[in-house]
């Protein structure tokens, strides 16, 4: 996982805040520091999902995390602001956590 825009999400504090995660682009909305709604995926293959495209009402993929995932990605994206390239070696253990966390039932 790696930030592609040139703010950190403190930094952004409200907006558009781009990721790249194994060749997927995800843009995120950013409000006053906290995650609101995921703004579009992008796959690898060129498919792509906008919250535009199915409006407030559709679900978008940061409403179907429970509590727990959410604030781990949260953190995740939190994080992005001060760390440095990953390694492979963090690269596995991220997303080892992130296997595990969509693996749990959530309450």
């Amino acid at each position: 996982m790696k930030r592609a825009c040139t703010q950190s999400w403190a930094e952004l504090f409200a907006g558009l805040f781009h990721i790249e995660v194994e060749g997927w682009h995800l843009v995120f909305f950013n409000d006053c520091c906290e995650l609101d709604y995921c703004d579009q995926c992008m796959s690898p293959d060129g498919r792509r999902w906008s919250f535009e495209s199915v409006g407030s009402d559709g679900l978008d993929p940061v409403f179907l995390l429970c509590a727990e995932e959410r604030a781990a990605l949260e953190r995740l994206l939190q994080q992005l602001q001060t760390a440095p390239p990953f390694s492979r070696s963090a690269l596995t253990r991220k997303r080892s956590a992130l296997f595990v966390l969509s693996e749990r039932e959530c309450p």
